[in-house]
């Protein structure tokens, strides 16, 4: 920039992820830093029902039209500026306009038209993006672009409402046939040359001992891999819920369901943001009867754990069982406050390790979900399904202490605790009655 004669004496930064990003420039030149916010109305409006209404977006058919309609509203919507510039600008102001991403450059465009109505030279207006969109072709380029990247574009689908399609860059995809492989890259080569197309033949192959885990023996753990460093599980993904067809059924997923993608994507979007979670390695999916499918989860072994209620079955200590509880509370608390919902918390999908100090897993992450923020209500429904499904193994006051504990940090929830905790009660009366559990 410095290099091209042009010196701003002004840096104006689009809210987010540009403002960021202008605050670091604005402090490195010693200018001063103007925020502004420009929004596609439409579909922030329509955002905001979606999550809104979390119930009825639940279904997957659903979720997926609200996807479809909110993507094509980004894309048709012009942006508009909500939060303008408080001060008007001189004539002589060079302004810098920053924004963290690009696509097509309507939102850089409309912080750029707002700027010059608010008293700057055309001529004196320059724009800078910090990455732009692989896949889009931008109308009008950037004056300054620090290269292309692949981060999460509020347009795409993938980041549009809770899902997303595809796994991180780490992953490569291989189509053999019938069969669909997401492989970790530093690790792809050593599970090809093992066989991961046939995930049961690899189980049945794999070296050491083999110990069935999860319902029904849908997974083994402690599997080692020629050319994988950790002990891994292979897990087979089934459909919640009963069949009258009988159990084999349950393990044959419909072809457009993206589960399995999802959780290698959330897996590494746990750890990314600091959430203990087995790291996924490998999704193999194989196509049978049409449109049907059945897949299989690779992921690193989280060694020497046992599920929540196993743990608490067994552990007679009390206090041991208090500070578990306790530990969970701030794992499920850290797990929302990083902006991602499990999906399907129960004691099943969380994992204790005793030895060298209690530490606390979450797993099995297909229905798991990140956001910008996770609401109130949210939480509550998500901590009302853990505490109806964690009921038979603990008492009220062990519920009390997770909710406490996970509360606590929190002044708009400690202020309206007892309140808080009888929707969670609520809501749990309602997963227990549509459970038919007692």
């Amino acid at each position: 920039m410095q290099s091209s004669g042009f010196h701003p004496t002004v840096v104006v930064g689009i809210r987010h992820g540009g403002a960021e990003v202008g605050k670091i420039i604005a402090e490195e030149l010693g200018v001063p830093f103007k925020p502004i916010l420009v929004k596609r109305i439409l579909a922030t409006y329509l955002d905001k029902i979606v999550h809104g209404h979390p119930r009825v977006f639940r279904n997957r058919l659903v979720a997926r039209i609200a996807r479809s309609v909110i993507s094509a509203a980004y894309r048709a919507s012009r942006p508009r500026t909500i939060a303008p510039l408080k001060e008007r600008l001189s004539p002589d102001d060079r302004v810098l306009v920053v924004d963290d991403s690009a696509g097509k450059g309507p939102t850089s465009q409309e912080a750029k038209r707002h700027v010059i109505e608010s008293g700057a030279l055309e001529q004196n207006v320059k724009i800078a993006v910090l990455q732009t969109h692989p896949e889009y072709r931008l109308k009008e380029r950037p004056d300054y672009s620090l290269g292309v990247g692949n981060p999460r574009f509020p347009w795409d689908k993938a980041s549009i409402v809770q899902t997303g399609n595809n796994p991180r860059e780490s992953f490569e995809r291989l189509d053999r046939g019938k069969t669909r492989l997401f492989l970790r890259k530093d690790v792809a080569k050593a599970l090809l040359e093992q066989g991961i197309e046939n995930p049961a033949l690899l189980i049945e192959n794999a070296p050491g001992p083999k110990t069935p885990y999860g319902r029904n023996g849908a997974a083994a753990v402690g599997l080692r891999i020629p050319g994988v460093p950790d002990r891994v599980v292979v897990k087979k993904f089934r459909r919640s819920g009963a069949s009258r067809l009988g159990k084999a059924s349950l393990e044959i997923l419909p072809a457009w369901t993206k589960s399995p993608e999802n959780a290698v994507r959330m897996g590494e979007e746990f750890l990314e943001r600091g959430v203990l979670t087995p790291e996924p390695i490998a999704v193999v999916e194989r196509r049978v009867y049409g449109l049907w499918k059945r897949a299989y989860l690779v992921a690193k072994e989280a060694q020497d754990t046992v599920t929540l209620s196993r743990f608490l079955r067994e552990e007679k200590n009390w206090a041991t069982r208090r500070q578990a509880i306790s530990l969970v509370a701030k794992a499920v608390r850290g797990m929302h406050d990083a902006g991602l919902t499990h999906g399907n918390l129960t004691p099943y999908n969380v994992w204790i390790r005793r030895e060298p100090r209690l530490t606390v897993y979450l797993g099995d992450l297909d229905k798991a979900h990140a956001h910008e923020r996770v609401s109130t209500r949210e939480r509550i429904r998500e901590l009302g399904r853990f505490n109806a499904l964690i009921k038979p193994y603990v008492t009220l006051k062990h519920r009390l202490l997770f909710w406490r504990e996970y509360a606590k940090d929190d002044p708009q929830l400690r202020e309206n605790e007892r309140k808080h905790f009888d929707e969670i009660e609520r809501e749990s009366r309602k997963v227990r009655r549509k459970y038919s559990l007692k």
